[in-house]
């Protein structure tokens, strides 16, 4: 399977640490952050990854170049000199993305850890099941509808993403892992901003798309988006 890593960022929430490294290449109990989202897509046996990078991008190379083995290519996707969002950058990859029928995505400066002992295998196998437009692995949180916005399901189907209830729907988290269909490129405008939810599987689930929510429940889900999220996610 190919997939892809989110690491583009000004990194301005974690200043004054970026000055000199990428937030995702800053340590977290001695591995760089990006490590533990990687360690998780490698359990799906990947065989090509990309990575887009904007702020100090040399820092997230030397991160990865210590961390990959060279069992399968890796490529660096630069957005510059504007960032292009979470869908525009995965549209700018789209030729490094395609050919699979389907491709994972991750945000980078997570941690997630699954209730369970077999990685990412069975939300592969839930997408595989289903075939969506998109699947969003999701999870219990406290803040859901606080915090975070809430991704508001029925019947394992997205209806929503906001902060406000949606009557009838339960919500859930987003952990920041997604397997998206190869036909959502062609939603993806290129060479512009946009984002992944407000942009293309929002109006999609208007459209009558489905997006599936594959459930862990009881997955242990940590933020390291800024300094003191950071700090609590160590701990």
């Amino acid at each position: 399977m190919k997939g892809m890593l989110l690491a583009a960022g000004h990194g301005t929430r974690f200043r004054p640490h970026t000055k000199r490294f990428a937030k995702v290449a800053l340590p977290l109990l001695n591995l760089p952050l990006l490590s533990y989202p990687l360690y998780l897509l490698e359990s799906l046996s990947l065989k090509h990854l990309v990575i887009n990078t904007h702020h100090l991008a040399d820092s997230i190379h030397k991160a990865v170049n210590r961390l990959i083995p060279a069992q399968y290519p890796i490529a660096f996707s630069h957005e510059a000199p504007n960032i292009l969002d979470s869908a525009g950058g995965i549209g700018q990859a789209r030729q490094q993305l395609v050919g699979d029928g389907s491709f994972i995505v991750a945000n980078s400066d997570v941690v997630l850890i699954p209730s369970h002992a077999k990685g990412l295998d069975p939300f592969l196998k839930f997408h595989t099941k289903h075939k969506p437009l998109a699947s969003l692995y999701l999870c219990a949180h406290s803040q859901v509808g606080r915090e975070y916005g809430g991704i508001w399901i029925k019947d394992e189907s997205v209806k929503g993403i906001v902060k406000t209830a949606i009557p009838g729907c339960n919500p859930l988290h987003f952990t920041g892992f997604m397997i998206l269909s190869d036909s959502i490129l062609q939603r993806i405008p290129e060479g512009h901003p946009s984002h992944i939810f407000n942009d293309v599987l929002l109006p999609a689930i208007k459209e009558g798309c489905a997006v599936k929510a594959f459930v862990d429940v009881d997955a242990g889900w940590f933020d390291a988006g800024d300094e003191a999220h950071f700090l609590n996610t160590t701990k």
